[in-house]
């Protein structure tokens, strides 16, 4: 039987590397799908659109036109910085397309001149970003506050509480 061009298994098209400054509609929904499909916790489209367009770097990973990856970096641009919603597609695992999201959010650290990033990770990715000499610091350890949290507490800046 003669294959036809439709038949004939294609090589894997390389992700490409882009940098986001603007989200596009498009963008915020296939991150969503992304997110979920690592079981990341969801983000509100207008709020994650903000939130790219204040980060220092945003990267996604496209396969075609299909967001396959995505990373972004946060810093105060002289002392700190943090890494941000690296997610790469479970099909794409295993292919140095994190390495190469990370690799480029760290460049951008480096020119930065940050003397220290840090970044939230769950306990199975440990592995993946100790290549990158990231380590568990065992006087410091991760706080979260939510927003609701917070405005019930009732403190208000400037004022002495008695």
């Amino acid at each position: 039987m003669n294959k036809t061009i439709a038949d004939v298994d294609h090589p894997p098209v390389a992700p490409r590397l882009k940098l986001v400054r603007a989200p596009s509609p498009s963008l915020l929904r296939q991150l969503s799908r992304l997110f979920d499909s690592v079981g990341m916790r969801s983000r509100r489209p207008a709020q994650m659109a903000r939130a790219i367009r204040n980060s220092d770097l945003a990267v996604a990973a496209y396969e075609r036109d299909r967001l396959v990856g995505f990373g972004r970096l946060v810093s105060d641009h002289s002392y700190y910085g943090t890494l941000w919603d690296v997610a790469v597609e479970r099909a794409h695992q295993g292919r140095g397309l994190g390495h190469a999201i990370v690799d480029r959010l760290l460049a951008r650290a480096r020119r930065r001149q940050l003397t220290m990033i840090g970044l939230f990770t769950t306990a199975r990715n440990d592995e993946f970003y100790e290549r990158f000499k990231f380590r568990k610091l065992s006087d410091i350890h991760p706080m979260t506050c939510s927003a609701t949290a917070f405005r019930k507490v009732g403190h208000r800046p400037g004022r002495r509480r008695k």
